[in-house]
């Protein structure tokens, strides 16, 4: 019996040597190499709360910022002292063109006596020229600039840098609880120890076939049968073992498998989450470029817009000359119709005055609304270079490469998790562990047999037999599961 046993114990121990690998194998996969990915999916979550953290505090000041900037751009306002300046524009042009008309037809009636005047109307007539040329440039001007603080004021609202309070952040940001508990798994993983410590028993008790006595051979007969029906029961309690065992495995798997996939689904969702809250810095780093830009132009433009303006104010002190000039000269020739003209080259006068000096307000609103705007946007610019500076952005990079490289990590651990090649493996060193499990029993019942034959009638028939084959004895290990021993099995 002893090679036999031998040859057995060591491919029972080779079964019970996979199957115990197949779950330390789980074990350390959900022990080892899942927490590392966990404290990936961990770190990365860390990470993208600081940058989105970080990225929401600047874009709430630099919007609050603007938001109050652009409270003071009323653009309807600014449309309509546009529109009001461009018709006072055309009425001067046209008053300077009819005084110049009129008094052109007053002088050739006056004949010599009305030669100042003469030369005084064609002064009024190239003055209409040149003014109305100029009016003409500073509506374009004044046009110009408003249409940039019209293109900043847009910009502003459809970015909704200037109205938005919801804050930037990464949803489903709650930890993921796991569920896969690794202790079932441990728990079950030292379950041979009881049944090689029975056919050790078994094989023990067998061993010694010789007897010096009927009492002697009646115990080894009783030892032979209680190991078969042993034996038997073993084999069972041993299949009911590895059936619970699977099962075990079943649930753990389809529980580690559940956990797996929303890891993932979180990867996935942090990752647009992220893709979303840089594209919309990113924007914003380019709507803040290009205001920046327009409002530098906006400069330029204002700069011309008072330049013409100042070129304006010297052209009506030299209309407000001709004024004087035309009043003397015609009250000198004393002439009641050119009197009238001197009324309205008065009135003409006052008004390009007052025109002037609304353009001059303008252009001092203007120029302190761009200086604000410009230094709102350099100062947004400074702060958002974490977010905007294309140096700085391989840290973002980096974060969004990890999310993917995780997400690969996890759709290949749960290819191995698929349970498939676990529980093949399981099953079929199931079947090979009960299949010897009953060949050794068959070995024993041949043992049996073959001590049975060699037994005579009259020590069968022995009163000490029977006591022997009553008194036999063999350890139930399985009885007392709570006091197995923890032996060296492989």
């Amino acid at each position: 019996m002893s090679n036999t046993y031998d040859r057995l114990k060591d491919e029972i121990n080779e079964c019970f040597y996979h199957i115990v690998g197949i779950i330390n194998e789980i074990i350390e996969h959900r022990s080892e190499s899942f927490s590392q990915m966990l404290d990936v999916g961990e770190k990365i979550q860390r990470e993208s709360d600081v940058f989105v953290g970080e990225t929401d505090v600047l874009v709430r000041r630099i919007s609050a910022d603007i938001n109050s900037k652009i409270e003071n751009l009323n653009m309807e306002k600014m449309r309509g002292e546009l529109n009001d300046a461009t018709k006072t524009f055309l009425s001067i042009t046209e008053e300077l063109e009819l005084l110049s008309y009129n008094t052109i037809c007053r002088t050739m009636a006056l004949g010599d006596k009305g030669a100042t005047i003469t030369h005084i109307s064609k002064e009024i007539k190239k003055y209409s020229t040149t003014v109305k040329a100029l009016l003409d440039e500073i509506t374009k001007d004044f046009s110009a600039v408003y249409e940039e603080f019209k293109y900043i004021a847009d910009n502003i609202i459809n970015s909704d840098m200037s109205t938005s309070t919801e804050t930037l952040r990464l949803d489903d940001t709650d930890n993921i609880v796991i569920s896969s508990d690794v202790s079932v798994l441990i728990e079950n993983s030292q379950f041979h120890d009881i049944f090689s410590q029975e056919l050790e028993i078994i094989n023990n008790a067998i061993g010694h076939t010789r007897y010096s006595d009927p009492y002697e051979a009646g115990k080894i007969f009783g030892i032979y049968e209680k190991a078969g029906a042993k034996l038997e029961y073993v084999k069972n309690e041993l299949q009911s073992r590895l059936y619970t065992i699977k099962d075990v495995m079943k649930d753990f798997l389809y529980t580690f498998n559940t956990d797996l996939q929303n890891i993932v689904s979180k990867t996935n969702i942090l990752r647009e989450e992220l893709i979303s809250v840089h594209n919309v810095s990113k924007t914003i780093c380019m709507t803040i470029s290009d205001l920046q830009k327009k409002t530098a132009n906006s400069q330029k433009s204002i700069n011309n817009a008072a330049s013409k303006l100042t070129l304006l104010g010297k052209q009506s002190k030299t209309f407000k000359n001709l004024v004087v000039v035309t009043a003397i000269e015609v009250a000198r020739i004393n002439d009641e119709d050119l009197r009238s003209v001197v009324a309205s080259m008065l009135s003409t006068e006052q008004e390009l005055h007052k025109l002037i000096s609304q353009l001059e307000d303008n252009i001092d609103k203007w120029q302190a609304l761009q200086k604000d705007f410009s230094f709102t946007f350099k100062d947004a610019g400074m702060h958002l270079k974490s977010v905007c500076d294309p140096s700085l952005s391989g840290e973002r990079d980096d974060m969004l490469q990890s999310t993917y490289e995780l997400e690969k990590q996890l759709t290949e651990f749960r290819k191995i998790f698929t349970g498939e090649k676990y529980l093949r493996y399981f099953d079929r060193n199931t079947e090979i562990l009960i299949s010897l499990f009953g060949e050794f029993n068959l070995t024993v019942n041949d043992e049996f047999e073959v001590f049975s034959s060699r037994l005579t009638p009259a020590i069968l028939s022995d009163e000490e037999f029977t006591r022997g084959r009553a008194e036999s004895e063999l350890k139930d290990i399985l009885a007392s599961e709570d006091d197995q021993s923890s032996i060296e099995f492989f």
